[in-house]
This record gives structure tokens, C-alpha cells and sequence, in this order.
């Protein structure tokens, strides 16, 4: 039995909005939770540490933030397949599969943080969080990118309100620059204890995660209309 246009879109919107109500609650409990590392403390073994402190309540994040991202990543495959039997476009394509393998990256370095809490030793936690983190600084780029491929495509088309889809898109090319920087500078060991050094990608993710979520409910209600 397979479902019609109609239904996989609606299908589609449904797990775009609750993967992203998801996905969102997880970001402000973990941002209300953690923050930001204080002056001088090494930026990798912070987080680790961190990470080891919530206990078991890290798996439980891990598992729900693994999955909002899953239904995030199917909805925007349901639109692009829903928007391509409507008007052929390569660039939505392309910004789609940028969008899914930056969300394949996302997922495995948040699953790292399980792997802090079954490891527990204070310089192998640091390492792991140092690969987490090199996996989010080189995946991240990637997905922003898709998105902001997806979302000038849906401005054009006028699925949703145009000028919020050019915003969106603007914001998420600038996350994209953020992430350049800070990878950089993070290439300089000097710069581990340096909490400034983290900001630009900490507060660039952080603004885009408040114009994804919104994004992802106005596309999500939209495909549940069609």
C-alpha cells in the first residue's frame, strides 16, 4: 500500500513540526543547562565535564535530539520531493542533500556525548568532546548551507512568507562564517582556554536554531495544508 502526494506531504509536515519542537527544547534545556565555558578553563574537557554531570540524562537527550533531527531530515526530503513534481530545480536538490548530510554529521557527533559518559577518564572525555567538536565544526557548514539553498528556493517559489525564507537563509549563510572563524581559531591550541574563541559558532547556532525552529513550523503547517 502506498500513500498519495497528498498524504506523504502531510506526513512530511507532521514530522517537521514535531521534530523541530523537539529538537528545540533539547537545544534551550541543554543551553539553560551548560552555557557558555567560564574564563580559563580548557574549552574541550568543560564540555566533557559537563556532559558526565547530567549522568543518564544525557542518553535521554541524545536519543530525543537523534530523533527530532530524524523527522526533521525526512520532512525536508518529503518537500523537496513534493516541490520537484511541481517544478524541477537542481538547486533544491542539491541544498537538500547539503541539508540531510549536515544533519548525518549533527547526529553523529551528539552521539559522542554518550561516549563521554561511558568513558568517564578526564583526558580521554577531552579528546572525545575535541572530535565532537571537530565533526560539528565541518558538518555544520555543510547543513547551513543546504538550508539556505532550501529556503531562497521555497522564498522563490513563495511557499512561505518570502522575505522570512530570505532572512532565514541570510542568518544561516552568516552561522556558516561563524563556524569558519572559530574552527580556525581553534586550530591555535593557544586559544583551548580562551572561552571567546567558542562564541562566534555558540551564538551563531544559537540565533539560527530561534529561525530554523519557526521556519520548520511554517513549512511544516504548509505541507500539511497541500
Amino acid at each position: 500500500m502506498t500513500m498519495n502526494n497528498s498524504s506523504s506531504s502531510k506526513l512530511g509536515g507532521q514530522c517537521l513540526i514535531v521534530g523541530a519542537i523537539i529538537s528545540f527544547i533539547i537545544f534551550i534545556i541543554q543551553i539553560l543547562i551548560s552555557g557558555p565555558p567560564p574564563g580559563n578553563e580548557h574549552i574541550f574537557s568543560y564540555f566533557a565535564n559537563e556532559t558526565v554531570a547530567k549522568g543518564s540524562a544525557t542518553v535521554i537527550y541524545t536519543l530525543l535530539w537523534m530523533f527530532g533531527n530524524v523527522l526533521i531530515a525526512f520532512g525536508i526530503l518529503v518537500l523537496n520531493g513534493h516541490l520537484q513534481e511541481q517544478q524541477k530545480d537542481t538547486m533544491l536538490s542539491l541544498g537538500t542533500f547539503l541539508f540531510i548530510v549536515g544533519q548525518i554529521g549533527f547526529m553523529l557527533a551528539t552521539t559522542m556525548d554518550v561516549s563521554i559518559i561511558y568513558a568517564q577518564d578526564p583526558i580521554e572525555i577531552a579528546n572525545i568532546a575535541s572530535g565532537q567538536m571537530s565533526i560539528f565544526f565541518m558538518f555544520g557548514p555543510v547543513a547551513f548551507l543546504g538550508a539556505a539553498l532550501v529556503s531562497l528556493n521555497l522564498a522563490s517559489r513563495e511557499y512561505i512568507n518570502a522575505l522570512y525564507s530570505r532572512i532565514t537563509a541570510v542568518v544561516f549563510l552568516i552561522v556558516i562564517l561563524a563556524f569558519a572563524y572559530t574552527a580556525f581559531n581553534m586550530a591555535d591550541p593557544g586559544n583551548h582556554y580562551i572561552p571567546s574563541t567558542i562564541m562566534p559558532a555558540f551564538a551563531g547556532i544559537s540565533i539560527a536554531q530561534f529561525f530554523a525552529v519557526i521556519w520548520n513550523l511554517m513549512v511544516g503547517m504548509k505541507m500539511m495544508k497541500n
